[in-house]
């Protein structure tokens, strides 16, 4: 566990998402909130140098598979931000939206089409660009929101693989007949 104060926690977990624009973000000290970094990347060593340096900064050692949903349910927000390099980027729905949601934490995701679609229709956070003025003022809004960010497990049902495994096999019965 990650000592909280009154600060927010945030957690991110796969590499090249913006973290050099998070990294600047949580390099303010005046920002009352901290973030975690999960597993191994091309900056693990500078993030590792940085959380020698803030004491909002930290970098959480690989785990398996089937830990990841125990060690994200332990932060305020899960950060979902993709950058836009290509076509598929801009449209893709990143699992890690949906193992937050799942987990029960809000996210701050990229502010792609079909990431705010799902984080509007579904109520799961915010969408910001991925710049750090705008990734700042979201998580100063996380901040301050006081738990007003509530993931309702019945709200996101329709979205869980036991009811998209029925849509599935109700589609393929469709194309069969």
């Amino acid at each position: 566990h990650y000592p909280l104060r009154r600060q927010r926690q945030m957690c991110i977990r796969d590499r090249g998402r913006g973290l050099e624009q998070i990294i600047s973000v949580f390099k303010n000290d005046e920002l009352d909130a901290c973030v975690v970094f999960l597993g191994y990347g091309n900056l693990s060593k500078e993030i590792f140098e940085l959380s020698n340096q803030y004491e909002n900064i930290y970098l959480h050692n690989a785990v398996k598979h089937e830990e990841v949903t125990l060690i994200v349910s332990s932060a305020d927000v899960g950060l979902c931000l993709v950058q836009n390099v290509s076509l598929s980027d801009y449209f893709c729905l990143p699992n890690k939206l949906f193992e937050y949601s799942f987990s029960g934490i809000p996210v701050l995701a990229s502010n792609f089409p079909d990431i705010s679609q799902m984080v509007k229709t579904y109520q799961l956070g915010i969408c910001c660009d991925l710049d750090t003025a705008s990734i700042s003022q979201a998580i100063l809004q996380f901040v301050k929101s006081d738990n007003e960010f509530v993931i309702c497990k019945s709200t996101i049902q329709p979205l869980s693989w036991q009811a998209q495994e029925v849509r599935l096999q109700n589609f393929y019965r469709s194309l069969l007949s």
